[in-house]
């Protein structure tokens, strides 16, 4: 079994231009951080994109060759995997001995590459899932904040999403709360008039955008909205409709 006293992985971040090193275990150096790339090994398999085997006569050749610059501990053997994600380099595996007694050879350097593909895999799908999120809030942060009230219902006439304006909107003149998976007219029976609900089928229908003025009485209160109906179009079908309606 390979020994991993000293172990690392790295990963590059190309919009920051930074190396970052989320686990780093090292029996002689700390961490260095994050940092702009160098001309270190790590540097020199990022760039290359290929697995590294550097014992000290290779390791020397790099130097007196100009490709990498000795930093940190000296180390007897490093063996560096590229991370990789659909070819794409995002970051370095590596590990490295100190003394003589633990040397490293082809068959580690094999067995840490295939470890890398699945390492690889789960940094990017924890990046992915983190990304989603992070886009998730800040669609529903920015929707939530304008004063417009949106809707978004799906082929069959269902809500599938309404903003914070919708939902106080709904909630003032007596309608639920909750609104997502609720069929559009018994959701808002109150706003929904048969003249709406027949342009909702006309978009289904054709697949055209549809602006017009609603006029609705709530007990003694009348409202005049401003209403616009954008269909969203999926494999030649509308298979949503989202609406915006602002109180004019």
């Amino acid at each position: 079994m390979m020994p991993v006293n000293n172990f690392y992985i790295s990963l590059y971040d190309p919009e920051e231009d930074l190396i970052h090193f989320p686990y780093f275990v090292d029996e002689v150096d700390q961490s260095p951080g994050s940092h702009k790339p160098s001309r270190g090994l790590t540097e020199y398999v990022l760039r290359n994109g290929q697995p590294l085997f550097a014992p000290p006569e290779i390791f020397n050749q790099l130097v007196m060759c100009g490709e990498v610059e000795s930093i940190g501990a000296p180390s007897v053997d490093w063996l560096g995997v590229p991370l990789k994600v659909r070819e794409r380099t995002i970051g370095v595996m590596a590990v490295q001995s100190y003394t003589e007694g633990v040397r490293f050879g082809t068959d580690d350097l094999e067995m840490l590459t295939f470890v890398s593909t699945q390492v690889a895999m789960v940094i990017e799908r924890k990046r992915a899932e983190a990304a989603l999120h992070y886009s998730e809030n800040l669609y529903h942060t920015t929707i939530d904040s304008l004063d417009e009230y949106i809707q978004v219902v799906d082929a069959d006439l269902r809500l599938v999403m309404v903003n914070q304006s919708y939902r106080s909107f709904n909630v003032q003149f007596g309608g639920p709360e909750t609104l997502e998976g609720c069929d559009l007219k018994e959701a808002v029976p109150f706003v929904m008039t048969r003249e709406l609900l027949k342009t909702y089928r006309k978009i289904l229908q054709s697949g055209q955008r549809q602006t017009l003025i609603d006029r609705f009485k709530i007990g003694k209160q009348e409202l005049i909205l401003e209403v616009r109906l954008v269909p969203v179009i999926e494999n030649g079908k509308v298979d949503r409709i989202i609406t915006l309606a602002r109180d004019i």
